[in-house]
């Protein structure tokens, strides 16, 4: 009698096994059942933004009768939503692992101080709308400088080479004590007047 060819399943009629048989339909419904929350969550996007929008509107006309506090409540919110809008075109959309991104934040932020403030060693005391286009020329710029030399970098030689720089940026805003007043920071930054009301620091 001669033993059965160990490829002797190839010809068998049988079919495949069960458990590869409903393999093709679970991975379709995986997938399903991600676009199905892919398009919720832009649905409820799509829905909330023109509510925020409206919000926003809405909350304009009421500021001018907001205490000090409130001004500044609001004043931080927007200034940080800001932020995370732009760390969001970097990370979310870009995919791009930035650790460094408040580097830029820092720069456009510090000429802002030392050109306003009148304890800044420049002693410029300059108009806050008059400063606040060059400072975000200056951050941009900054981001562009670094954003050329490593446009070919992904994943975690991005974040190394960004957390580097983030951590330039910090030291030598503590040891340039000449322009940025070191640790101690600056203070009396000068504040945006809207017209009605002049935002406090």
């Amino acid at each position: 009698m001669s033993s059965p060819s160990a490829f002797s399943f190839l010809s068998s009629s049988s079919g495949p096994p069960a458990s590869l048989a409903n393999g093709p339909t679970a991975v379709p419904d995986r997938f399903s059942a991600g676009r199905l929350l892919l398009t919720r969550s832009r649905w409820l996007n799509q829905s909330l933004l023109p509510l925020l929008f409206i919000g926003a509107v809405l909350l304009v006309p009421v500021i001018p009768f907001f205490t000090d506090p409130w001004i500044r409540v609001l004043f931080l919110v927007g200034l940080y939503v800001v932020l995370g809008l732009g760390l969001n075109v970097v990370v979310g959309f870009a995919g791009l692992l930035d650790l460094g991104y408040v580097a830029f934040f820092a720069t456009g932020a510090y000429l802002m101080a030392t050109l306003t403030s009148p304890g800044s060693p420049i002693g410029l005391s300059a108009n806050f709308w008059l400063v606040l286009p060059l400072a975000v020329v200056l951050g941009a710029l900054v981001g562009l400088l670094l954003g050329l030399p490593v446009l070919p970098l992904r994943g975690d030689y991005l974040a190394i080479v960004t957390l580097g720089f983030g951590e330039i940026i910090r030291l030598l805003i503590t040891n340039v004590e000449g322009v940025t007043n070191g640790s101690q920071g600056l203070s009396a930054i000068a504040s945006p007047d809207l017209g009605f009301r002049e935002v406090d620091e």
